[in-house]
């Protein structure tokens, strides 16, 4: 008789991995929103200061006007390279949950649980999974991981599915995107007054 070589994996690893990762998933998650609100700020005084600029100027000096085109093209930058870079965190964080989520399942904390005798029922379940566990009930994320189990995803697949349908990276991908055009519209009325003054 051959021996196995894949590792056993028992509970109380089990346990110490599902605190990790939701360790992970939460750091993450901080990290995301750390970053974002950082090039939130840069972003606004970039804008603020560049329209300051440009509403300061007099038509006798606009030779330095050119100088503000640096404002716009830098917020159009930083807008694009900031959500790249929040981008990774968003990911990892649900590269931690989609784990957390696998985690739960092996350890039986996903769904209607039997307890010990002297283990009262929890009074309030989860409504997706009638789990003790209580996550905010979200329809399309729920429907993500059923489909995944019904047609045998890979973990991969699901979090390409859970980054597309989720709206914490889409709301900072619109936020940024508007920092883009205020910057691209400010562009233009500096280029409309350079033209003008000429």
């Amino acid at each position: 008789m051959e021996e196995s070589n894949a590792n056993i994996i028992t509970k109380e690893p089990l346990v110490d991995l599902y605190k990790y990762y939701e360790s992970i998933n939460r750091s993450e998650l901080e990290f995301f929103f750390k970053y974002f609100n950082f090039y939130i700020g840069l972003l606004s005084a970039l804008l603020a200061g560049t329209l300051t600029g440009f509403l300061s100027f007099k038509k006798e000096i606009n030779s330095y006007e050119a100088v503000l085109l640096l404002g716009p093209v830098l917020i159009i930058l930083l807008s694009y390279l900031s959500y790249r870079i929040i981008s990774v965190y968003y990911r990892r964080s649900l590269e931690a949950w989609v784990t957390v989520y696998n985690i739960k399942n092996m350890l039986g904390y996903v769904g209607e649980t039997s307890f010990e005798k002297d283990i009262s029922p929890p009074i309030f379940t989860n409504i997706a999974n009638k789990s003790f566990i209580v996550q905010f009930y979200r329809k399309n994320t729920s429907q993500i991981f059923d489909d995944g189990k019904k047609n045998n995803w890979t973990a991969d697949e699901v979090l390409s599915k859970l980054v597309s349908a989720g709206d914490t990276l889409k709301y900072a991908k619109y936020t940024l995107a508007i920092f883009s055009i205020a910057g691209l519209i400010l562009a233009c009325c500096i280029l409309h007054d350079l033209i003008h003054s000429c």
